[in-house]
Formats: C-alpha cells, structure tokens, sequence
C-alpha cells in the first residue's frame, strides 16, 4: 500500500498472557512535573498498572518508573482534575465494578527521584458493571471534572468528583453498549446505540429527569423522562466518537463531531446533521485518534487531522477528508492511537497493540541506500536479459494459471461400513427403555470405522472430525478429536457405533464425515467424504402385506431380477429367518424400525416395479434402495450389465406426480410452526407476567406497613401451572415437529427422484434443481424451510425456468414468513408444468421452455369399469397434453387437488368423460355441417360459372359472324341478300329458335336445382343451428346441475369437516380442561399436603419449645427452692447458735457465781444441790 514506513523511536513489550483493548493507554504529566513531561500509561485486563517515561532514543529499564497490582482488570485509564479543591492532574481507573482515583507523585532526595508513587485518593463502587466513561466540566462548572459511566445495559450514573449525582436509564430497549462522548459546547452526551443511530441527551434534561433506574414496567417517577435531544442514522456501528475541527472552512465558534465507524467517517454538527462522510471499505479500520495541528495564525484556532490505523499494520492520514499519507507499521496492528509530546519531540505517536506492545514513532522517509552505478561503460548482455525475462513471464503465467500450490500434507478419510448388523453386542450402554430398534430384544446396531490418513512429509495435529447423519440414527460420538497424525504411519482409526430411534421414521442412509485441521503454513484446510448405512439397520423383512395407503409405479427397459438378487444384503442377515426368503421372488414387505410398513412388487413380463407403503413418507428409502440396486446390477461391474452398443438401462415414471400427499404433509408442517410459534408467545407472555406479580410480591413484602396480598400468591402459583403446562406442550409440538420434519425431508426426496424419472432429468439439471428444492429441514425461530424453499424455487422460476425477459428482470421480494402454504404449492406446480414443457435448469441462456406442439384431441373408448376408466384417463393423458390440461383443471375443480384417477370416485370420472364425449361430438357435428355448406356452395359455384362460359360463347358466334359479314362485298351480298333473304331469315329463324329452346332448357333446370340446394343448405344450417343452441343449452343446464350437486357435495363436506374440526377442538379443549384440572388438582393436594406437613412440623417444634420451656422453669424453680431452704437452714443454725452462746454466758455467769459461794458452808448443800439441780436443768434446757 505504501512504499514508507512509521520510524521506530521507542519500543517495548509487556507479557503475552496479558490483554489489552481500547481505554487501556493514556499519555499525560500525571505527576504533575514542573517541565510538564508526559508519561505513558498502560492497563491490562489482568490488572497490571505499568508507567514508562522515555527520555531518549531505545527502550532502557530506567524507563519503567512504575508498576503495580490493583487486582481488578483496567477498562479505561483517563487523567484530570478529579480531587477536590486540588488543581493538579490525577489519574483514574475504571474496573468493572468501581472506579478509583489517585495522585501519583514522585518521591526524590535530593535533586534526584527515587521512585514514584500512587497515593489512592477515593473511589466509588458500582452498582452495575461498567463499559466505558467520559469526563469533562458537566453543566458549565470551572476547574474540575465530572465522571459519566456507562454500564452494560446502557445506565449513565454521574458522580461530581468524591460523591455521587444520579443515574439515569438512556433505553428501556437498551442492547449493547457504545462509545460515548461529552460535548462541552452544548453541553450534552453523544453515544451510538444498537440501532447505528448517534443520539444526543442534554446533561441538564438528564438531571432534571425523573429517576428511571430499577423501576417495574408502567411505573413511573415524579419528573420528565428523558428525551433525546437529536438522533441521526449512520448505518453502521461507530468505534469512537470525537469533538474537533475537522473542516477548515469552520468558524471560530463552530465545532464538529467526529465519528468513526466500521467503514466510514462522519462529521456531524452540533444540531446532528450530516456535514460530511467518507467510505473506506477496503480498510479494515482498529483504531483513530485526531490530533490537533499547529495554528495557520496567532489568532486562528487549531484544527485537526485524522490517523486510522488498519488491521493490515498501516497508519492512514486523512486531512478534511483526503488521504495525505500512509505508513506502513514494523509487526503491529494498533489498538489504541495517541499523539503526544514525548522526550522533547513534538507530534510523537504512541501506539499499543493488543498482546501489549507499546511503540513510539513517527513519520519520515529513509534515504535511499544504494548509490547509483554508471551502467554507460557496461556492455549488455541482450541474450541473457531476454532469457530471463522469458523465464519471469514463465513463471507468472504458470503462477496466475496454476494458482497457488496446495501443500503436501493431504488427510484422506475413510469409512469402512460392514453390511452385516452387530446384534447383541456392546449392550452395556443401552437401556431395556431405550427407544432404539430391537429385533428378538436384541439391539439393531451397526459399527462403522472411520479411517484417517495423511500424506506428505510433515504431521498434522489437532484434526476435528464431524459426522452429521439423519435424525433417525444415534451415533455414539458425532465429534472426535485426534491431537496428531503422522505421515506415512498406519491409519488411526476411529470407531463409531451406530444405533435407530424407533420412534422416528428414517429420511435417509447418507452419513457425511468432515475432517478440520490446519496446515503447517497454518491455513484452513478439510477433508469430507459420505458413506452410506445398510438397508438393513432400519428395516427387516415381514410376511407379504397387500394393503396399502399409497403406492408409485416405476418402469424399466430391462427384464428385472428377482427380488432375492437384489436385496439379498437384507435377506442374509443373521436375525432374518430363511422362511421369508422362500418364494419372494416378485414380492418384498418389510417393516421399518418406526413400524411402518412397505411393499415392493415386481412384474417381469413389463419390467414395471410398485412400490406401495401405509404413509407416504415411507416409499422413499424402498424406493431409493431398489433404484440403487437396479443402477448396480445393471451398471459396469454388475451380474447384468449392459453389453456396449445396446441401450443404456434407465427407469421412467409415467404416472402424474403424487403433490397432493406431499402437499398434506407441508401443510402439516406449516401449521405445527405456526402452532409451536404460538405457544412460544404465550410462554414469553406467561414468564413475564410471571416476573411482574413476583416483583410486585417483593415490594409489598418490603413494605414497612404490609398491605393485602389481593390473591397476588394465587395468581403467581396459577401462572406458574400455565407455564408448566405450555412447557410441555412446547416440548411435545417440537418432538411432533421433529417427526414430521423427518416425514417432509424423506416425502421431498421422494418428489425429487420421481421428478427426475418422470421427465428424464440428467444429473446437472437433477443436482441444480435438489439445490433449490432443498430436502434438508432446518427449522429456527426466525426462517424455516418454507419461506427458504419458497424463495429459492421463485428465483429457479424468475432465471433458468423464466418464460420471458419480462420475468427475469423482476426483482424477489422479501424473504418471510408467510401465511400459509397456498404461494409455496404455486410455486413447487410451476417448476413442475415448466419442467413437463421440456424446459431445464441449466439451460440459462433460453428465454423459456420450448413451445409445445400441436395438441391432438384424442377420444378416449367408452369402457366400463372404475379401473378401466382411470386407465382411460391415463391413456388420455399419455396421447395428448390438451386432454391432460383439461383434466387437470377438472380435478383442480372439482378432485380436491388429485391427479391420479385411481384416487377418485366411478361417479367423477364418468362425469368427465362424458363432458369429454359431448366435446368430441360436438367437434364432429359442427365438422361435418361444415363440409355439408362447403359441397352445396361448391355446387352452386361450379353451375354459375357454366353458365357464364356459355354466355360467353354465344357472345364470341356472333361477333365473329358480324366480322365476316362486313368482309363479303355489297353486290354479292345484295343478291344473295335479294335471292336467298326469305328463306336465309327464315331458315335462321328457325334454327337460332330451336337452338335457343334446346339451349334455355337445361339453364332453367340448373336454376331451378341451385335454388333447391340454396333453400335446402339455409334449412340445414337453420337446423344446425337449433341442434346446437338446444345442445348448449342442455349442456349449460346439466352443467348447472352438476355444479349445484358437487357444490352441495363440498357443502355437506365442508360441514362434516366443520363439524369434525368442532367435535375434536371441543374434545381437545374438554381434555386439556381435564387435564389442566387434574394437575390443579394434584397441585392444588400437593400443595395441601405441604401446608400439613409444614402445620404438622411447626407444631412439633412448637411443642418441644413449651416442653424445653417448661423443664427450664422447672429447673429455675427448683433452685431458687434449693438455694431458699439453705438461706432459711443458713437461719436457723444462727439462732440456734446465738441460743447457744447465751447459754454459755449464763451458765459462766452462774459458774462465777458458785465460785464466790465456795467460802459457805457445807450445810448449805441442800441448796447447793437443788441449785445444782436448777442448773442441771438450766443446761439440759438450753442445749435441747
């Protein structure tokens, strides 16, 4: 692109398990410097913080002034005036969940610096994770900086430096987030939506509005909403939004808008209105930054450029709009753009990448290296310089016309797939339960090896193998993994069991394997192939069964083998029993894994197959697998093969096409969507209301002054019953859908292949058509098979099947859904009438299929018989393609849709061919009345044209006899006059009036004659006439009969119908009611149960409470009586014991006393003693 490149000044690079995006790099004198040198930040998603300061050439470890863990992955890194009351510049950080500030300072001693430091100032949690942010002076204010985040879904909260402001939801339609920008001139916020719209919002309407955040659907606050001040379109998604001076004709009071989007650049004005746009699709734009250039003039305002940087390593310079210069990058593809001052060196580009290189440079040119040579003394060497520019032309052309070289490592992969089922084997991993197909209990499986090898010189590693196969077939691993194949090693091979569903019908045997993996010069390459299962593992031969629903009938020009020949793979399985082998010579039943059954019958004297099942869908894989095995017996290499020179062997349909079943079957496909879309909207509506009535339990549960639930707890357990039971209706239309998608696919295989017979399609215009008229059902929720079907067959008719130039210049409409099938039917009977025309696919530059010829009207014998008369339909079908137009159009009238005779009743097929009798004779009457007229007026031509040649010669007599009367002489003619004049005019007389008698006679008879012929033709055509308005109006008349009986017909049809559809949607309705009953009912007991179990345990631990209670007082009690009887023992001892001691006083008293008496005498003893008595008793008193 460019023959310059960016010059490396500085460079380095981080880890490599870091990540880095858009917001992780800021330039900025974050530390405040005196001499304002800028310092590069740099965040990782990891949480790594790193600060470079570059001051020379070439990257140095001094350079790395700081790095730290802040333990949280770093969104966006911006540097402002974010402290309060402090003028100086911080850095913030936006994580995912806050945002934190700091002020980084550098710590020296001395004249020099130590190291740097990161002082956290504050920081804000968030309530929702954030996006991206912008700041800037909100609302007019001076000297600081505002924080405007926005999360995920797309909430703006704005904090005024340490506190918090508000919140406000932009949309409650709100998706992706975008960039976002704040423009100070009108004071508003500028972000790109999901819908590639840039919308404007005011800062003072978004602080004036009421708060929007966290509020339940309908509710609203007591303020405005918010509004958006100007909205405009740009059709793509925007990568970053800026406000510059882009366009030089701007005045000192204008600012412009600057958008950068996938593929184009837009500047918008302050009002929204697109200034002016530029496409660069050929660029793959990462990254942008405008940067300002230097003033043209002291008092002029600066204006900027633009850089983009290109995911091809270049660097775009676009001035008002123009590309002025490209650069090419050394090994980078930038994230993030910034131009700075760094080291001294003005306009330096600071570039990140995103594996964390970072790299300053600028634009310059290199001088050229290599000095000129004198090539004056040199002689040339033409010979030499034409062979080497042969020898350069040889190789570009070989380049050009080769292409580029395929690498040596080639990956082969095979199936090896055994035709005999492994029954009884491996049953481990398989329940009795399990829906698979069992014969004798015994599990129909198969074991397929699935054979890897690579050729070349180099291995190969991690090899992705896929295996898609019909939805009737369970594979034991659809995916495998092999970590390395060596080249020339044996094959790694794989093995993959195979196993039925017995509940769906099987759409085919065709399994496809795609082996993934990257070359050694890394690019993407596959290897696939297809094998095909054996007819065997999805169905078992059966008894004969000769009744049947549906049945096709397939010819052949060779004599046919016998049914053991052909499928003697399925008769030679070890679980068929040879008894059914035996005499199934012209006649095969077999029973497929679902339960369906199918008939194959042969008839060898007309080489004709019938091949009848119980469903339509069902022929398909019998009616494959038989023409596959005729297409092998009778190919090269087959048991009968065809000699050369003799005709090739082929196999033609000749009856009409079956799109009657095939349309019931798209119906039914239509209508489960449509169904299941239906039921998938009532539970999207459920669900939510489901979440209201759960938000609105929650806030009155909140309440301080609970109010009445109003049976909200009802409606929640009613609402969340419905959403159970749509649950499983859903679960039960998508299994119905998945049956019935299997039945489509195989019935659309059906239709192809009988297609291809029926007007001897070769294989181009067959895989062209199969391409448009897709088998493979894919149904999402948003485009299912019937509008992609719909489309691609109105684009086959509009090109190759186009009629006229007039249908190929007509543009397709919109692809979707539709209303009901009628369009797709039109469609599929369109391609089919061109493709019977004789037109084809492939045939691209014919204007239409080619002109029909001339149509034979062909009048079928009267033959009796409900047999003989669809035979004789047929057989007019065959003979002529009026005849088959005609009937085609009755059964369109009056059949329902159905071509096939053999569908219809004896009555309907009478009634056509006596129209078409009636027609025939019709025909012949008004042909031979025409012959009649035409006899009769020849007649009367060929008499008058007599009669004028008889005029005609009586007029030649006489002027021939008047002729040689004037050539005799007078005399002569005197006398003979004189002589002979009596008997000369007598003579004459009598002869001229015997001639004329003779003569007038027979004209009078052939007028006579012609006026009899004239009166009897007006009679006949008179007559023809009233034969034919009498015959037309019969005809109009029992025409009006039958249309009033077939309408009365469809009538009383339509009201069975009618009835029908009523009686089963009342009996679905009365089932559904009752089953929606019953499951109230056992909820409704359930829940029952609950609240007495609940009741019941509540109780229980109420009682064991009371219990624990009472024992607890109990106790309480019993030591407070404890505790009691001690205080009051404790009592009684003291007095006891202060008893005791005024006895002992006494009785020291009393022994004092008896001490002073001891002088008295003895003859006092009887008083001593009745004293010692006294005191004895005293004593005995006091220690009782």
């Amino acid at each position: 692109m460019s023959l310059f490149q960016a010059r490396e000044w500085w460079s380095t690079q981080v880890s490599e398990d870091e990540e880095f995006d858009v917001g992780c790099l800021c330039v900025a004198n974050v530390d405040n410097e005196p001499t304002g040198a800028n310092k590069i930040i740099m965040g990782s998603y990891q949480g790594m913080l790193r600060m470079y300061y570059p001051k020379q050439k070439e990257y140095k470890i001094e350079d790395l002034i700081l790095e730290s863990n802040v333990e949280a992955p770093i969104l966006q890194i911006e540097a402002g005036r974010f402290v309060q009351g402090s003028r100086d510049t911080c850095m913030s950080l936006l994580h995912p969940m806050k945002l934190s500030v700091y002020m980084v300072s550098a710590v020296s001693s001395g004249s020099s610096v130590n190291y740097y430091s990161m002082v956290p100032a504050y920081e804000h949690k968030l309530l929702r994770p954030a996006f991206n942010m912008c700041y800037g002076s909100f609302g007019g204010v001076k000297d600081r900086d505002y924080f405007c985040i926005q999360s995920l879904d797309g909430v703006l909260s704005f904090f005024e430096q340490e506190s918090f402001a508000f919140s406000r939801m932009i949309s409650a339609s709100f998706l992706v987030p975008g960039p976002i920008c704040y423009v100070p001139k009108i004071d508003s916020f500028v972000i790109c939506t999901n819908a590639m719209c840039i919308e404007a919002y005011r800062y003072q309407v978004l602080a004036a509005a009421a708060d929007n955040v966290d509020q339940l659907p309908g509710e609203g606050g007591s303020g405005k909403k918010v509004q958006v001040d100007w909205s405009t379109n740009i059709g793509e998604h925007a990568r970053s939004i800026e406000v510059v001076r882009f366009t030089r004709s701007l005045s000192a009071s204008q600012q412009e808008i600057l958008v950068v989007g996938e593929q184009t650049v837009f500047t918008l004005k302050d009002s929204g209105g697109i200034r002016l746009q530029k496409r660069l699709a050929e660029y793959g734009i990462t990254a942008s930054i405008a940067y300002k250039m230097p003033a043209e003039s002291p008092d002029a305002l600066a204006n900027h450029n633009l850089i983009l940087g290109t995911n091809t390593g270049h660097l775009l310079i676009l001035k008002e709009m123009q590309l002025v210069w490209c650069a090419r990058l050394q090994g980078m593809v930038p994230a993030q753009i910034c131009v700075d001052t760094l080291g001294g060196i003005r306009g330096m580009m600071v570039l990140m990448d995103y594996k964390g290189k970072l790299q300053a440079c600028y634009l310059g040119t290199d001088p050229p290296t290599a000095s000129l040579v004198n090539t004056e003394m040199k002689e040339l060497n033409y010979d030499e310089m034409e062979e080497e520019h042969q020898d350069l032309l040889r190789i570009i052309r070989q380049t050009h016309g080769d292409g580029a070289a395929e690498p040596e490592e080639s990956l082969t992969v095979e199936a090896q797939v055994p035709q005999v089922l492994d029954l009884g084997m491996n049953e481990d991993d398989c329940d009795a339960d399990d829906p698979v197909g069992r014969s004798d209990g015994m599990v129909m499986q198969l074991t397929v090896h699935i054979m890897v090898t690579l050729r070349g010189s180099k291995p190969v590693e991690n090899v992705s193998i896929t295996l898609k196969a019909p939805q009737c077939f369970h594979l034991s691993q659809s995916s495998v993994f092999i970590e390395k194949v060596d080249p020339g090693a044996p094959p790694v091979i794989v093995p993959i069991l195979v196993r039925v569903w017995n509940k769906i019908l099987c759409s085919g045997l065709e399994v496809m394997v795609c082996a993934a993996y990257f070359s050694m010069n890394n690019e993407p390459r596959t290897a696939a192939t297809t094998f095909g299962l054996p007819f065997a593992l999805v169905a078992k031969p059966i008894p004969p069964v000769k009744s049947a629903n549906h049945k096709i009938q397939l010819d052949c020009n060779k004599q046919p083998p016998a049914l053991q020949t052909l499928f003697a793979g399925l008769l030679n399985q070890p679980h068929v029993s040879p008894s059914l082998s035996q005499g199934m010579s012209n006649l095969l039943s077999i029973q497929y894994v679902s339960g369906t059954e199918a008939t194959v019958l042969v008839l060898k004297s007309s080489g004709r197959f019938c091949v009848q099942a119980t469903e339509f869908a069902a022929l398909w894989v019998l009616t494959e697998e038989l023409c596959q095995r005729l297409q092998d017996y009778f190919g090269p290499g087959g048991e009968g093969a065809v000699p050369e020179g003799e005709e090739p062997f082929f196999i033609t349909f000749q009856d009409s096409l079956p799109l009657h079943d095939y349309f019931a079957l798209i119906d039914d496909h239509f209508e489960l969507r449509r169904h299941l879309d239906e039921l998938r909207k009532d539970l999207a509506d459920r669900t939510q209301q489901y979440r209201v009535i759960q938000k609105r339990l929650l806030v009155r549960f909140k309440d301080r002054n609970p109010s009445p639930l109003n049976h909200l707890d009802t409606l929640l357990n009613l609402t969340f019953e419905q959403t159970i039971l749509l649950t499983d209706a859903i679960d039960d239309v998508e299994q119905a859908l998945r049956t019935v998608s299997c039945h489509l696919s195989a019935a659309t295989e059906l239709i192809l292949l009988l297609i291809k017979f029926r007007f001897g399609l070769d294989e181009d215009n067959f895989s062209v058509l199969r391409r448009h008229f897709s088998p493979e059902i894919c149904d999402t929720t948003e485009q299912g098979w019937e509008e992609k079907v719909d489309t691609s067959l109105l684009h086959l008719l509009r090109t190759s099947l186009a009629r006229s130039a007039k249908d190929r210049n007509t543009l397709p409409p919109p692809m979707k859904v539709p209303q009901d099938t009628m369009k797709l039917r039109k469609r599929i009977t369109n391609v089919v009438d061109r493709l019977a025309t004789g037109a084809r696919v492939t045939d691209v530059d014919s204007g239409g299929p080619v002109v029909e010829a001339a149509e034979e009207e062909i009048m079928p014998p009267e033959e009796s018989g409900k047999g003989s008369l669809a035979d004789q339909v047929k057989r007019g079908q065959r003979e002529s393609k009026g005849f088959k137009q005609r009937w085609w159009d009755y059964c369109d009238k009056y059949g329902k849709g159905f071509y096939d005779p053999h569908r219809h009743e004896q009555r309907l097929l009478e009634d056509f061919l006596s129209l078409e009798k009636t027609r025939a004779e019709r025909g012949s009457q008004s042909s031979s009345s025409s012959r009649s007229g035409r006899s009769s007026s020849t007649r009367s031509r060929r008499n008058r044209r007599r009669h004028r040649r008889r005029r005609h010669s009586r007029r030649r007599h006489r002027r021939r006899r008047k002729r040689r009367r004037s050539r005799s002489s007078p005399s002569v003619r005197r006398k003979k006059k004189s002589s002979g004049s009596n008997s000369d005019s007598d003579s004459e007389r009598k002869s001229s009036k015997s001639s004329e008698d003779d003569k007038d006679s027979p004209l009078e008879k052939a007028k006579a004659k012609a006026k009899a012929a004239e009166e009897a033709l007006e009679q006949a055509q008179k007559a023809v006439k009233d034969a034919i308005l009498e015959e037309e109006q019969r005809q109009k008349a029992q025409a009006q009969e039958e249309v009033k009986a077939v309408q009365a017909e469809v009538d009383e049809e339509v009201a069975q119908k009618m009835k029908q559809v009523e009686e089963k949607l009342l009996a679905d309705k009365a089932s559904r009611m009752k089953e929606a009953e019953e499951r109230l009912d056992k909820a409704i007991a359930q829940r029952i149960k609950e609240a007495k179990s609940k009741a019941q345990k509540a109780a229980e631990t109420k009682l064991e409470e009371g219990l624990q209670r009472i024992r607890a007082d109990a106790a309480k009690a019993l030591q407070d009586a404890k505790a009691k009887a001690k205080a009051d023992h404790a009592e009684k001892v003291q007095q006891v014991e202060k008893r005791l001691s005024d006895a002992k006083a006494r009785l020291a008293t009393l022994k004092g006393k008896v001490a002073r008496k001891g002088s008295e005498s003895d003859a006092s003893d009887a008083k001593e003693k009745g004293e010692k008595k006294g005191d004895t008793s005293e004593s005995d008193s006091s220690s009782e």
